[in-house]
């Protein structure tokens, strides 16, 4: 997809000038949460830890948050919930991102990042449902509202790169990490 085409020149020069030995992200999910600015959502609803994840998700679980922002217009809001999961191990991550979103389907995704997606309609308004992982980091997005699908699609492109280049600046070495 080409919506990761700006953020791979990021995430491969910090891949390229961060730590030589392959490590996993040491720092909690609150620490990879973007904030409103970052992404361009005017209003932060919701901020707390994540709900502890379903059995099949649950093993090496770690941490999680999870965040609703909101922009638009009272009558053409546009809504994005995002959490974020940290895991014990690279392993871990991986096989809560195979159990995770059975409907949707896997897409090609830059410098190792693997990303399902699956796009519908929620309440009649276009949405974007995206679960991806990036060494130990597990994120989950879902966007819907008045927009149009390659916005939203850029939307989730931004919370993506935000969360993977914090955890990058946080230690994460790359998303191919053992």
């Amino acid at each position: 997809m080409t919506r990761f085409v700006a953020a791979t020149a990021i995430i491969a020069f910090l891949m390229l000038t961060g730590i030589a030995a392959a490590k996993i992200y040491p720092g909690t999910s609150q620490a990879l949460m973007p904030g409103q600015k970052e992404i361009g959502f005017t209003t932060l609803v919701l901020f707390k830890p994540a709900k502890t994840p379903s059995a099949a998700l649950r093993k090496g679980y770690k941490n999680g948050v999870g965040a609703l922002f909101e922009k638009g217009t009272k009558t053409a809001p546009v809504n994005v919930v995002i959490t974020v999961y940290v895991y014990s191990s690279t392993a871990s991550a991986t096989l809560a991102w195979t159990h995770a979103c059975s409907k949707c389907k896997v897409e090609s995704a830059p410098q190792g990042i693997k990303l399902k997606a699956e796009a519908g309609t929620s309440s009649g308004l276009p949405s974007l449902h995206e679960v991806s992982r990036c060494g130990n980091v597990y994120l989950d997005v879902l966007e819907a509202g008045a927009e149009s699908v390659s916005k939203l699609d850029s939307d989730v492109a931004t919370v993506t790169n935000a969360v993977y280049v914090r955890a990058i600046h946080g230690g994460l070495s790359s998303c191919t990490t053992k």
